[in-house]
């Protein structure tokens, strides 16, 4: 079995840890990666959006996202975090991390962007693992909150953010955040220092 506290040597990523003997976490130099890499990513991507509900705005995000990948996520407080399969070397969970649009990230407020889990790979936790790295590296990156998004049926993942400290935007109580109903879709997470 491989430790936790293990590194896998690779002179691309910014760090490397094993999650068990299938899978491990990889903060990568987006700037190392090859034309291939960020397609098959970007495929993750689009992959998992297919026959999904997602609202407008959403989808037109993703999608300029998607179309410069390595630009998006080499600018100052920005991060894409990949979980690979070790066997394959193969990506099958990532997660970026930036300003929220249009603000500098001096000012604090980050975005957590892109997570997405191959559906062959969900409801094994790494979703959120990769959560929660992201909250660490926002932290590293000294934002005071961060953003997310999603679409409003996916409650499974409405649920882990609230789990994880975010509250959703529209103010209702968090116990009528259900794994059950459709809540709000826009989530912060507020007082970094003291989360996750």
């Amino acid at each position: 079995m491989i430790l936790l506290d293990e590194s896998i040597n690779d002179d691309r990523l910014s760090f490397s840890r094993p999650i068990d003997e299938n899978f491990y976490f990889v903060q990568v130099k987006i700037e190392s990666l090859t034309k291939d890499e960020l397609e098959n990513i970007s495929h993750l991507i689009r992959k998992n959006l297919d026959n999904k509900r997602a609202e407008e705005s959403i989808l037109t995000s993703i999608l300029r996202r998607l179309n410069d990948l390595r630009g998006t996520y080499s600018t100052p407080g920005s991060s894409l975090s990949l979980i690979k399969k070790i066997k394959e070397d193969k990506t099958i969970a990532c997660a970026g991390l930036g300003p929220l649009h249009g603000l500098n990230f001096r000012d604090g407020i980050g975005e957590i962007r892109d997570l997405v889990v191959h559906s062959e790979f969900r409801r094994l936790g790494l979703g959120k693992k990769i959560l929660v790295e992201c909250i660490k590296q926002a932290k590293n990156f000294g934002y005071k909150r961060l953003y997310l998004e999603t679409s409003p049926h996916m409650l499974i993942a409405k649920k882990l953010f609230v789990t994880k400290g975010f509250r959703p935007v529209q103010a209702i109580p968090q116990e009528k955040v259900q794994i059950n109903t459709e809540s709000p879709s826009y989530f912060l997470l507020e007082n970094l220092s003291s989360s996750a």
